[in-house]
């Protein structure tokens, strides 16, 4: 991926540029660009069931 140092200071065509260039590089498998975006809420939910309520 083609990241800048200081992507504040590109111009707006050295951004459209540097997209392009991700996204034909993506279309070639070369990168991936998936994202995920997590809920704030998340870090309060357990993957382990409550053992302090009994079980029915």
């Amino acid at each position: 991926m083609n990241t800048k140092p200081n992507d504040e200071k590109m111009n707006v065509f050295e951004q459209m540029i540097d997209g392009l260039r991700d996204a034909i590089a993506h279309t070639r498998d070369e990168i991936n660009l998936r994202t995920t975006t997590l809920n704030s809420n998340d870090k309060k939910r357990s993957r382990t069931p409550n053992r302090s309520k009994p079980r029915r």
